[in-house]
């Protein structure tokens, strides 16, 4: 009675490991692939990890979705464009001069997104940008050139701003010669609402690779608006690919003050504003701002921090292949 009795147990601790192993495996099979494919509905554009909105005011908004939480977090971060065009000296912003742009889907397939927005300025000037998105990658591609029919551009400028949403405190580039701690500026900046602050330039350039982070925090800052949401600490990461020209420059803009008249100032202050990457003309080549195919590469490095585990071998980083 007593070998049965074992026999039992032995039988039933074995048949408990099969399945066990069955649902271990079962789990695992289940994540055989990203389970986002990029897609595109009403101009909005995702890929799971970001989505991306042009909007009438101009800007291109991007959202973040946190997997861990399966939560979107919303404008984390946002590009515009400027040109200046022959005759004038004047800057004109895709944002400022609410120029919105025509969104034409070009491909939309399992595994990349391609978009092509159309700007028409008030200045004249006409330019398209191309954005790719990838299946699984954290990474944003874009790229601009001129369209038929533009005035002469002599001045275009990128500009990446994530202004206080993710409080950029630190930003590092050209190969971390330049380190950049936004506690350690000299404060109170000059300039206030509705005006530049602090901005400093920078030319020649040998690595074109820029890195900036701000603090995560578990609560968003009671002093920022209510729509904007904590700062989860994105490392993260443009690349500008087209090699920088002697008569072109890049700046970076902080800032003391929110740039809006109706916001309180911010607990985390002073801030890293957004990034500038200016392309001039150089001299007797009026037409020679806008390089055809310059290209920037936007996203983050620590991506894995906001995912499953499980999802970790599906993230695509090829879009910086060759950086």
């Amino acid at each position: 009675m007593k070998k049965i009795t074992i026999l039992l147990i032995v039988v039933f601790i074995l048949r408990l490991c099969i399945e066990i192993k069955a649902e271990a495996q079962t789990i695992t099979n289940t994540k055989t692939e990203w389970p986002y494919n990029p897609i595109c509905r009403y101009n909005i554009c995702e890929n799971g990890i970001w989505r991306i909105r042009p909007t009438k005011l101009g800007i291109i908004w991007f959202d973040f979705h946190e997997m861990n939480e399966d939560k979107w977090y919303v404008n984390k971060n946002n590009i515009n464009l400027c040109v200046k065009v022959r005759g004038s000296d004047e800057w004109q912003d895709t944002e400022l001069n609410r120029v919105e742009p025509l969104v034409e889907v070009i491909s939309e397939g399992s595994e990349e997104l391609r978009l092509k927005c159309h700007y028409v300025f008030p200045n004249g000037a006409k330019i398209y940008m191309n954005v790719t998105m990838e299946k699984g990658s954290p990474y944003i591609k874009f790229r601009v050139g001129k369209e038929i029919g533009s005035k002469v551009i002599e001045g275009f400028q990128w500009h990446i701003t994530f202004g206080q949403a993710e409080a950029v405190s630190r930003l590092s580039f050209n190969k971390n010669k330049y380190n950049i701690f936004a506690e350690k500026l000299q404060t109170p900046f000059s300039g206030g609402r509705l005006k530049v602050q602090h901005v400093e330039w920078y030319s020649n350039l040998k690595d074109q690779n820029f890195y900036f982070s701000g603090k995560e925090t578990q609560q968003p800052d009671p002093n920022n608006p209510a729509w904007m949401t904590r700062v989860l600490g994105l490392k993260q990461h443009v690349y500008w690919k087209t090699k920088m020209r002697p008569q072109d420059m890049f700046a970076f803009e902080a800032r003391d003050q929110p740039w809006q008249p109706g916001w309180e100032v911010p607990k985390a202050t002073p801030w890293i504003e957004g990034l500038w990457f200016v392309r001039n003309s150089a001299l007797f080549m009026r037409d020679s701002a806008l390089v055809d195919g310059d290209e920037l590469i936007y996203g983050i490095t620590n991506v894995k921090d906001y995912l499953p585990q499980e999802y970790w071998g599906f993230v695509n980083l090829n879009m910086l292949n060759g950086t």
